[in-house]
């Protein structure tokens, strides 16, 4: 059995684009929250480094 793949094209330099929920607790009203944003990746990089900075961000905004 062989499985193939193939691209249609190759787009450098293009991000894939995706809308991620941040949670985090609300202390104020006593329950979840969250925060939607939208992240751009590239290829090969490393996806931890951009979640780390979004929730970085968003803790300051807390």
């Amino acid at each position: 059995m062989t499985i193939e793949s193939k691209l249609e094209k190759i787009v450098e330099n293009t991000p894939f684009i995706q809308s991620i929920k941040f949670y985090y607790p609300d202390f104020n009203n006593e329950k979840l929250a969250f925060k939607e944003e939208k992240i751009s990746l590239n290829t090969n990089e490393d996806v931890k480094d951009t979640i780390e900075k979004y929730l970085k961000i968003l803790q300051r905004k807390i």
